[in-house]
């Protein structure tokens, strides 16, 4: 099977008290400052074994909840959801992932959300739910290319080769492989190159092309020296045994296979050295050494036995059922055979148990997907109210522009650029002439339009940069970035111009408005109120002048 790289534990043991260390510095930290911490401890807990890993990220939730920081919580939910996966419970890893995605959702972070839709990809992959595994790495595919995310693209690639092998479409598999294999080197993914090498070789064997097999299985041991995946090198030692067997080079075969045996000899990965076992045992018999074969089979048995791999058993049971009848060991033989046929009706027996127990898991799986997209949405729709009702603080309802409150931070803004770079800007407050007037005359809803027509009139003759927004009543407050009360004046005089040559017309009567304006350019120590005070007298020098006017201490 191609190997997946969705949880790497390269680090070790005896990590505790640097996690608990790291989830210390944590509760006392605050703000972006929490973010080393938050990987420190993800990235420690991932070189654990399942079962502290999984005591730690359950250590790490606890906290996250208890000072109810949302980034922790997704990272801790992460966490149990990988430890669960490598203990085999993929009810709970798919229900901890969608914790996490749900978090990550919310926090909008998409190198995060990808990295989650290809784990939930991977629980729906170990059930045997292919359709589901490979609508999460679209999905996850779609996220990283959008991002140029180099190293998440070539991740889900090796996901979408892993998930094409195992459906034995070779040819899409090894597509994937190669072009993850491309980035991997352009990032210098040397982990991902060395997994990338061993599973393009397994393509190959499968494909029955032994020599191409054993270029990339080479390949693979030599990239993983530089990061000491011993694991990896284990698995490509083994399919280069099998290669060397099949090109007919036994003895090759056979030192291939015992420098696998002799790097998991030590460990506890049973299964591992009982397929190491059976291999030495085939090549026996294509040599005729089948008395050493069968020596090699009842070893790789008692392996099996340990590892409880069925299929694994039945393949040995298989072997010695043909191989004990040529060395004339004919009760042995039948007792095999028994244990071959009985291992057979329970291994279907069991496999048809466990079809059902995988369909329910998936059910169980798509109504957790299914609840986590209503609360996605759900999520969404409080996101748009919300946003919603910001807009609606911010915005005066007749006319569409910010109000008051808006015009007020916007203001903060310049005077806190003013005050670190000393950038000038002026402000001008624009007066509607005549507006009691135009209500006596025409109705207060004819007030209201023009206010409305006013302010797009204005807004229209505005810079990009430029600023405007209802100060109150008929006045309107504009703000120039970044410009001298000189340029303000010429953009503020095109201003009342323009408003000066627009019609109305109420009941086919045609109509004109004017607009008087004063500005004020900030100075040091001056505070907001005393900016827009000094453009209000101006405003009113320009009223007692006559109206329609620009007025500032420029020379009119």
């Amino acid at each position: 099977m191609c190997r997946d790289t969705a949880w790497e534990s390269p680090k070790g043991e005896k990590m505790k008290p640097i996690v608990q260390e790291a989830l210390s510095q944590l509760k006392k930290t605050r703000g972006k400052r929490k973010f080393p911490f938050y990987e420190v401890v993800i990235d420690i807990q991932n070189g654990l074994e399942p079962a502290q890993r999984l005591a730690f990220a359950q250590e790490f939730l606890v906290l996250a909840e208890r000072i109810k920081d949302i980034h922790a919580q997704a990272n801790a939910h992460n966490a149990l959801g990988g430890a669960y996966y490598q203990l085999r419970k993929p009810d709970e890893s798919a229900y901890h992932f969608q914790q996490a995605l749900a978090f990550f959702e919310t926090l909008s972070i998409p190198s995060q959300i990808a990295k989650l839709y290809r784990n939930i990809g991977i629980v729906f992959w170990e059930v045997g739910d292919y359709n589901q595994a490979l609508t999460y790495y679209q999905k996850s595919l779609s996220i990283v290319e959008d991002t140029d995310d180099t190293k998440g693209i070539a991740r889900t690639y090796n996901n979408l080769g892993s998930l094409y092998g195992i459906l034995n479409r070779n040819e899409e598999a090894l597509n994937y492989f190669e072009k993850a294999l491309d980035l991997a080197k352009k990032e210098q993914m040397q982990t991902q190159i060395a997994y990338l090498y061993n599973n393009i070789g397994e393509i190959h064997l499968n494909n029955g092309d032994p020599k191409r097999a054993l270029e990339y299985m080479n390949l693979s041991i030599e990239a993983s020296k530089t990061n000491s995946d011993k694991a990896n090198v284990d698995f490509a030692l083994l399919n280069i045994g099998k290669a060397y067997r099949l090109l007919h080079q036994n003895e090759a075969a056979k030192e291939s296979i015992r420098s696998c045996q002799n790097l998991v000899q030590r460990g506890q990965d049973f299964g591992l050295q009982a397929s190491c076992a059976l291999e030495l045992a085939r090549i026996e018999i294509s040599q005729g050494q089948c008395r050493l074969a069968v020596d090699h089979l009842e070893a790789a048995l008692v392996l099996a036995e340990k590892s409880q791999v069925k299929s694994l058993l039945l393949e040995i049971y298989k072997e010695l059922t043909e191989t004990l009848p040529i060395v004339e060991d004919y009760r042995k033989a039948v007792d095999y055979f028994r244990k071959y046929v009985n291992e057979k009706e329970n291994y279907f027996s069991e496999k048809t148990a466990k079809t059902l127990a995988e369909m329910e898991t998936r059910a169980r799986i798509q109504k957790m997907t299914q609840e986590a997209e209503f609360l996605k949405q759900k999520n969404e729709a409080l996101k748009t109210a919300f946003r919603k009702m910001e807009q609606i603080a911010r915005t005066d309802e007749l006319t569409g522009l910010p109000n008051r409150r808006e015009i007020m931070r916007k203001l903060k803004e310049q005077v806190h650029l003013y005050e670190r770079k000393q950038i000038p800007f002026t402000v001008a407050i624009a007066d509607l002439d005549f507006f009691k007037n135009l209500n006596d005359t025409y109705g207060h809803l004819e007030g209201d339009k023009v206010l409305k027509k006013l302010g797009k009139v204005v807004s229209s003759t505005l810079r990009g940069e430029d600023f405007i927004g209802r100060w109150g009543g008929e006045e309107f407050l504009l703000i120039f970035p970044a410009t001298a009360l000189a340029e303000a004046t010429i953009v503020a005089e095109r201003i009342r111009a323009k408003v000066e040559k627009t019609s109305f017309s109420k009941r086919k009567r045609i109509y004109h408005v004017t607009l008087t304006i004063g500005l004020a350019q900030m100075a040091p120590e001056r505070t907001i109120d005393d900016l827009v005070s000094e453009a209000d007298q101006w405003l009113y020098q320009g009223k007692a002048e006559g109206r329609n006017r620009v007025r500032s201490l420029m020379p009119s």
